[in-house]
This record gives C-alpha cells, sequence and structure tokens, in this order.
C-alpha cells in the first residue's frame, strides 16, 4: 500500500513564523498592571511568588503581545486598565492596584470576580 504525503491546510507565506520577526512595541503599563495581577493570582499559601518567576512570565507575556495583532494588545491593556481600575473601586480601596499588599489584592480581585464586571479579570487572566 502506498503512503500518502501529509495534507496541508494552510502554507504559510515567507516571513510568517512568528520566530523570524520583530515583535511590536507593547506598552509598558500593560506589562506592569499585568504583572501586579500575576504576583496575586500566583501567591500561594507558601509564600509569595518567585520573582524569577514573575520577570520570566513578563517576557513571555510581552514577546506573546508583541507577535499579536493590535487588537489583541488594545484587548489585553484595557482589561488590565480596568481590572487594576475597577477592582480596587468596587473594593474601597482607594490606592494603585500595584501599591497594595498582596493580601488585599486577592481580595480586590475576588471581589472583583464576583461582580458583574467579571469579564475584564477574564480577560487579563
Amino acid at each position: 500500500m502506498a503512503t500518502r504525503a501529509p495534507r496541508v491546510f494552510l502554507e504559510l507565506v515567507e516571513g510568517a513564523d512568528v520566530r523570524h520577526r520583530t515583535p511590536a512595541q507593547v506598552s509598558e503599563g500593560t506589562l506592569r498592571r499585568s504583572m501586579a495581577i500575576a504576583e496575586a493570582l500566583f501567591h500561594s499559601d507558601a509564600g509569595p511568588v518567585d520573582p524569577a518567576r514573575i520577570a520570566w512570565l513578563r517576557e513571555e507575556f510581552k514577546s506573546f503581545l508583541g507577535h499579536s495583532g493590535p487588537w489583541a494588545r488594545f484587548l489585553a491593556g484595557s482589561c488590565a486598565v480596568f481590572t487594576t481600575t475597577l477592582g480596587p473601586l468596587l473594593s474601597f480601596q482607594f490606592q494603585r492596584f500595584g501599591s497594595l499588599p498582596i493580601d488585599r489584592r486577592l481580595r480586590v480581585l475576588e471581589r472583583l470576580e464576583a461582580s458583574p464586571f467579571a469579564l475584564v479579570l477574564l480577560g487579563i487572566k
């Protein structure tokens, strides 16, 4: 029985491979806000998250968004802004999200997740 060549569903044009493209700029504010959220999400009973893990996540997230389209960067940035703005307001915490201690950030995120605005947190998770 003869073997068939694998079916090709999508042929990439030259330069389509993201490993060979320069990523677009990602807003420093988006990265800062997203990492403040990540620190709270990865916090555990064992203690705070390892800073090396957050640094690695920051670079991966920056690369991911840099290779995504402008709409994806806009949505990620918007979700980060709304999460870090609405969350503290809903929890009556009148400080910047990133300056709150981790335990208060967790309570802010839990309160946001239980609200009708939970979709903005889901967008950045």
